[in-house]
């Protein structure tokens, strides 16, 4: 049977209401995952940072637990600008990074120190008590705590948008749910500061290999599937509890615009397959 699932409800707030308009209108208009001629459900560079910052809340009660040093305002506050940077550079595709030569991450790496700079010329020196300049490095780095769960949960969104893809009839999504599994499943040896969260048996969000080695898969648990998503299907729950609870956030904290995110298709096969 499909995991029931539950949701924390930190709520958080981190005001970034003091940058000026231009940032998310730029957000906005970035989408995600430009080596796939056709998704979906494409989304941008805005809903995934916030999203990204949903994660994070959900996954604070396990990072204190196991962190006695980790501070949940400074992890959402990386989240929410963590992709800044690629309001200068554009979207950088973690596909292509993955097989790129150390001379072309160190390019890009600079490239992205020279976004940040050209940044702080543009936007507010601050983020509540946090220092810009500060957040944008340590999203660059992925060094601290705080930043090590944000870039977990960047990939778990990925991960999830994937299956979302793929569950809604978009059988070329089935290359980005293999990478970002095989990415995830060897998160613990890049980020090894993370291993009591990532083994963590109490939330859906971490410890996934529970839920993706099951004894027995049933047709029947993906019969509303492999079709265009609806306001019916998007309610049923899946064998993946971190899918599940991903799609509840996204209604619960994007509300009406959060449901047209994951059931309005923006892109369709039949312009591929008549070309």
């Amino acid at each position: 049977m499909p995991v029931r699932l539950h949701i924390h409800n930190m709520d958080i707030k981190i005001d970034i209401s003091h940058f000026p308009p231009e940032r998310r209108k730029t957000l906005e208009t970035i989408t995600r995952y430009s080596m796939f001629e056709t998704m979906f459900y494409r989304t941008s560079l805005w809903l995934h940072s916030h999203r990204v910052s949903w994660l994070v809340e959900e996954l604070i009660p396990v990072a204190k637990k196991h962190f006695k040093t980790f501070n949940p305002r400074k992890s959402i506050a990386i989240a929410l600008v963590h992709d800044d940077a690629e309001i200068v550079t554009g979207d950088y595709q973690a596909g292509h990074k993955a097989i790129m030569s150390k001379a072309q991450l160190a390019k890009i790496k600079k490239e992205e120190t020279s976004a940040i700079r050209e940044l702080l010329k543009r936007y507010p020196a601050e983020v509540e008590e946090f220092v810009y300049s500060d957040l944008l490095y340590d999203a660059m780095e992925w060094r601290s705590l705080e930043a090590q769960v944000v870039v977990y949960a960047d990939k778990l969104d990925a991960y999830c948008e994937s299956i979302h893809e793929v569950l809604g009839g978009n059988i070329s999504f089935i290359r980005a749910v293999i990478f970002y599994n095989k990415m995830l499943a060897n998160f613990e040896k890049k980020y090894p500061k993370l291993q009591l969260l990532l083994k963590d048996q109490d939330s859906p969000l971490t410890n996934l290999d529970k839920c993706l080695n099951p004894m027995k898969i049933k047709i029947s648990n993906y019969k509303v599937f492999n079709k265009p998503h609806t306001k019916q299907s998007i309610k049923a729950l899946t064998e993946f509890p971190f899918y599940n609870i991903w799609r509840k956030i996204t209604i619960q904290r994007f509300g009406n615009e959060g449901l047209k995110v994951l059931i309005e298709q923006k892109e369709f096969l039949s312009k591929i397959f008549n070309k």
